[in-house]
């Protein structure tokens, strides 16, 4: 008897050896030097996941995962509740990043969608308070407060931004797409 796929909620797969070499350029030195040098490292050694979307053999764009925490502080700011006085679980979006061929048409959005439901199914096993993210310029800043972010530090750049996990788990239940 053969083995159906299970279909999957995400776009997205696991970063593959022959990606960094697809020439996956979004325009920004550094999200561009990252994947090429050292994204499947970090991948491979656990230090961030790096999850891609592609069409065909091109890479659309991709992002990384990892855990990290925050503040209490920071975060009972932005959840607007007393908390532990102790670092918090969250998860980390440390890179997203859209090809330049691709910026416009929504795939940053479907990145992100991707994402937080990742975040989202994980954080039925492990502690997860929600997700931060360094914006690193106004425009990043602009993308994410789009989807619900609110900055958490923004004394310099790249600007601290976190969303709650049950602003995910709400769009979640609202539009099972997220």
């Amino acid at each position: 008897m053969t083995e159906v796929a299970r279909p999957t909620p995400y776009e997205t797969d696991s970063i593959r050896p022959e990606d960094p070499a697809s020439g996956f350029r979004c325009g920004k030195h550094p999200p561009d030097d990252f994947f090429v040098r050292h994204a499947l490292d970090n991948d491979r050694q656990g230090l961030g996941k790096t999850y891609v979307l592609r069409d065909r053999d091109a890479v659309l764009g991709f992002y990384t995962l990892s855990m990290a925490d925050v503040e209490a502080e920071v975060a009972g700011r932005a959840l607007k509740v007393r908390l532990p006085r102790y670092p918090l679980p969250v998860a980390l979006l440390g890179r997203l990043a859209v090809h330049q061929d691709a910026q416009g048409k929504g795939i940053g959005a479907r990145l992100l969608r991707d994402a937080l439901r990742r975040v989202n199914d994980l954080a039925d096993q492990i502690g997860c308070l929600g997700v931060i993210v360094d914006a690193k310029d106004e425009d990043a800043e602009r993308f994410y407060l789009r989807y619900g972010f609110v900055i958490v530090a923004a004394e310099t750049w790249p600007h601290r931004m976190f969303i709650a996990l049950g602003t995910i788990r709400a769009a979640v239940r609202f539009d099972p797409l997220v």
